[in-house]
């Protein structure tokens, strides 16, 4: 089953079902729009295994162009898909389907910029609420919770979701990280002073993701350890994330390589800036388990 009238909210338990719904209708929307759509997946409660979600199919699409998007409304349509442009936002297009005279919702297209940050949320979300089970289920008891309490007003059900949401995206993010080799760039290398605290100087090179923002608004911030004069830029593998509980932002730690470091090791390493926050290390083989997250 899936549907829900304007406003409502219902919550069922996961359906197998609706991952074939969601994976028939964008080989559906992938015919209309060819190469046009570079990407078109599942997101949302019902792309969730274990979790209960509305009867609602969330898709999202990554397009090079929105004015390709535009030439495509009429073709679109003949899906059952109405262009709403009072939902656009700077950075996305919306659709919605509906049916029985346009009184139930079935699917909400999301479109979106090809790898833009609103996409990496969508996709990230999904994925982490799917190999962390223990967080899903916080997710879906706050969503019982306010369908209890609101349940003909979905506009403060999705209102008051977006902080737990906001957080995870926060988590995942730095999490989608961890294990991969990546290039950095060095901003502070081993000797400088902070900008902003000039009596810490640097005793390790610190830096960034280019083109990764962080919830702070400034680019994802990694501190590079086992090198031992100043670089500009480097190549090598996360091998750890610091999660700070009293920031608005979480760091990543980069090592060469062929190089690995014990949890101690590392904390240790970037206790010159860290003795600061209350931070918990995560690495491969040490998840995280703090955060209110997993309250």
């Amino acid at each position: 089953m899936i549907g829900l009238k304007r406003g409502e909210v219902q919550l069922l338990n996961h359906q197998p079902s609706w991952k074939k719904e969601a994976h028939d209708m964008i080989d559906k929307i992938h015919h209309v729009m060819r190469d046009d759509a570079l990407d078109i997946q599942h997101i949302g409660s019902t792309s969730i295994d274990s979790i209960k979600a509305k009867p609602i199919i969330d898709l999202v699409m990554a397009v090079h162009d929105f004015s390709i998007v535009k030439h495509k409304i009429p073709a679109l349509a003949k899906l059952g898909f109405q262009y709403n442009p009072q939902a656009d936002l700077p950075n996305a297009m919306y659709f919605n389907r509906k049916i029985d005279n346009d009184t139930v919702s079935t699917h909400h297209l999301h479109v979106l910029k090809h790898n833009s940050f609103e996409w990496k949320h969508h996709i990230n979300f999904r994925d982490y609420l799917n190999t962390h089970k223990h967080v899903a289920k916080a997710y879906e008891s706050l969503k019982i919770k306010l369908l209890k309490a609101y349940p003909k007003d979905r506009v403060m059900y999705t209102e008051l979701k977006a902080p737990f949401i906001k957080q995870v995206i926060r988590k995942a993010q730095v999490h989608g990280f961890l294990n991969t080799i990546i290039e950095i760039q060095i901003d502070r290398p081993i000797g400088t002073t902070h900008p902003k605290h000039p009596e810490i100087i640097y005793p390790i090179n610190y830096g960034y993701i280019d083109q990764e923002m962080a919830p702070d608004g400034e680019y994802l911030d990694v501190y590079l350890l086992g090198v031992d004069k100043p670089v500009t830029s480097f190549v090598g593998k996360i091998i750890g994330i610091v999660h700070r509980e009293n920031d608005v932002e979480d760091k990543l730690v980069m090592a060469p390589i062929d190089k690995n470091y014990t949890k101690d090791v590392i904390q240790s390493m970037i206790h010159f800036q860290e003795q600061f926050y209350i931070s918990t290390i995560e690495t491969m083989d040490e998840p995280y388990k703090r955060g209110k997250i997993n309250d």
